[in-house]
């Protein structure tokens, strides 16, 4: 192959590369937005699904702690021990919100992509 040929051969490879995502992009164009919408859609669903599960959770684990009071002195007195050593614990609270937040965090990275 001479060297023309090799270039003619480049300029076509890199013309059809750089054309390609378009040529794509028109053969599917309005044929994924309405997969698009699904996923969506079904990922807000389960963004809503996961808030509700974490509040059941975070109930049955309240009625729990009211319902046994060796869970309570339990709690009570990992409470002591971490603050004798130190340790600073969040509220049960703020780890429920926490949970909360980081789902629906995934939940929304994707559906922005």
């Amino acid at each position: 192959m001479s060297a023309s040929t090799a270039t003619n051969i480049s300029i076509i490879e890199s013309g059809v590369l750089t054309s390609l995502p378009g040529l794509i992009g028109i053969a599917f164009a309005g044929k994924l937005t309405p997969v698009s919408l699904t996923i969506q859609k079904s990922l807000v669903t389960a963004d809503a699904n996961v808030a509700a599960a974490i509040t059941r959770l975070q109930a049955t684990a309240d009625a729990l702690e009211t319902g046994s009071p060796l869970i309570v002195g339990s709690v009570l007195a990992f409470h002591q021990i971490a603050t004798v050593l130190g340790l600073a614990l969040p509220s049960e609270d703020a780890v429920f919100a926490g949970v909360k937040a980081a789902a629906h965090d995934v939940l929304e990275s994707l559906v922005a992509h």
